[in-house]
C-alpha cells in the first residue's frame, strides 16, 4: 500500500486484509457486481476494484432507470439503502477510532451526510410505496 493508503483514515487497521490490484478491465455482470465491487473499497479492498468498467455498468444503470418503471426506481432506492448504510457505519467507526481531531470531524461529518441523504432515501420508498397503495 502507498503511503496515502495507510495514512487514509479509512484504511486504519485494515493492512491485513489488503488485496493486490485487480485489473481494471475485468467484466462486470451487472450493476449489482458494480456496487459491491465499489462497496469493497470502503471495506478496506484495493481502490482499483472500484475501476472504469464497474463505474460504466453503473452508469449504464442510471440511464436504465431513465426509461424504467416504478419498480426498477423502487429496486435502485433499495440497494442505495444498503449502500448509504455501510457508508454511514463505515464513517461513523472510522471517526470513532481516529485521533486527529479535525480527521475525526471531516469522518463525522460524511457519516452524518450519508444518514441524511439515508433517511431521505427511505421517504422516497415510502412515498413511491404509499402513492402505490393508493393508486
Amino acid at each position: 500500500m502507498s503511503a496515502e493508503q495507510t495514512d487514509s483514515p479509512l484504511a486504519t487497521g485494515r493492512q491485513s486484509r489488503a488485496q493486490p490490484a485487480p485489473a481494471d478491465d475485468m467484466p462486470v455482470l451487472d450493476h449489482r457486481e458494480a456496487k459491491a465491487r465499489v462497496l469493497a473499497v470502503l471495506g478496506g479492498g484495493h481502490p482499483l476494484i472500484a475501476g472504469k468498467s464497474a463505474l460504466d455498468a453503473l452508469t449504464q444503470r442510471n440511464r436504465a432507470l431513465m426509461v424504467g418503471g416504478d419498480d426498477a426506481i423502487k429496486e435502485a432506492l433499495a440497494d442505495q439503502v444498503v449502500i448509504l448504510e455501510q457508508v454511514a457505519a463505515a464513517y461513523t467507526f472510522a471517526a470513532v477510532g481516529e485521533r486527529k481531531a479535525e480527521d475525526r470531524k471531516a469522518l463525522q461529518t460524511i457519516a452524518l451526510r450519508a444518514q441524511s441523504v439515508l433517511l431521505q432515501t427511505l421517504g422516497a420508498l415510502h412515498q413511491m410505496n404509499k402513492a402505490a397503495r393508493n393508486a
